[in-house]
């Protein structure tokens, strides 16, 4: 059996429906905080002292639950840690009992603000709140594994985007041009730059780890072709014919390139890049519009 936390997530619904698709139905199930018409789908915070799913043992757990806000975590710390780092403590426990394995969803935050480009080889050294949970979050899973013998697998996943995502520049970016808008607000510089990665090869990197068994590792997934903030405009403006102005809220330059060398040489490949998705994005747009921009 296997289960995916974080389930109504947007990496975590992904993976939910594929591995349902290419496995029998009958031995996914999820966790997740919104409601869901999936009788697999149970609807649950994840708290250690609590077990919503008790009296089924399962094999792999894909440990996807968890608040992708890092500007809010330094608001709000305590519930940072109740949504970020619970749910793995949550996962690794549930793991020690039932003899399964877990595959944890991490992030760069944990580098912090070490020059790019990013390698899993950096020691961490995180400087958000959001970015201390998520490298307490990997600890976690060092210990249960030296401890208690728990297989792991920790991904340090890029920006993601695709098809029912709400957050990033690229998001604000995209919802300024099919929304029409002359401003578009941003909240870093122009000269910013960032890795985008389309949820399907997060999926796709999340299954081949997997089924190569590469156990108590630490991989970057990500396209490997950062772009600036720019660059990003720059598509965008040629695609749609038209440049509306950027209004810079925060005057922040932002660097986030991630070394995929380690996944690479183990035989993984990123397939889908922004220019060849970005007709879909548009395409699947009514299922993703939000208003609000995202400082991120």
């Amino acid at each position: 059996m296997e289960l995916v936390t974080g389930v109504n997530g947007f990496i975590g619904s992904t993976l939910y429906g594929v591995l349902k698709a290419r496995s029998s139905a009958e031995r996914v199930y999820g966790i997740g905080r919104g409601g869901s018409q999936d009788s697999h789908v149970v609807t649950a915070e994840l708290d250690p002292s609590h077990d919503p799913l008790p009296n089924i043992r399962f094999t792999t757990i894909y440990q996807f639950a968890g608040r992708p806000a890092v500007y809010a975590s330094s608001r709000e710390p305590v519930e940072d840690a109740r949504q970020n780092l619970w749910p793995t403590l949550w996962a690794v426990e549930r793991a020690r009992r039932d003899g399964a394995r877990v595959v944890q969803a991490s992030s760069g935050e944990v580098y912090g603000s070490r020059g790019v480009p990013w390698n899993e080889e950096a020691p961490a050294r995180p400087a958000t709140v959001y970015g201390l949970h998520k490298w307490m979050s990997e600890e976690y899973l060092h210990l249960y594994q030296a401890h208690f013998g728990v297989p792991y697998l920790c991904l340090r996943i890029a920006a993601v985007y695709g098809p029912g995502w709400r957050r990033n520049i690229l998001y604000d970016l995209l919802s300024g041009f099919v929304e029409g808008r002359e401003e578009i607000p941003i909240f870093c510089t122009l000269d910013s730059v960032v890795d985008l990665v389309h949820v399907h090869d997060v999926v796709s990197a999340v299954e081949f780890c997997v089924e190569r068994g590469l156990w108590n590792m630490t991989f970057n997934v990500a396209s490997g072709e950062p772009l600036s903030v720019r660059e990003i405009y720059g598509h965008l403006s040629d695609h749609f014919g038209c440049r509306p102005r950027l209004v810079v809220k925060e005057k922040v330059s932002v660097r986030k390139v991630f070394d995929i060398a380690s996944l690479r040489s183990h035989g993984w490949e990123p397939q889908r890049h922004l220019s060849s998705t970005l007709e879909d994005l548009i395409a699947t747009w009514p299922t993703t519009v939000s208003k609000s921009p995202s400082p991120s």
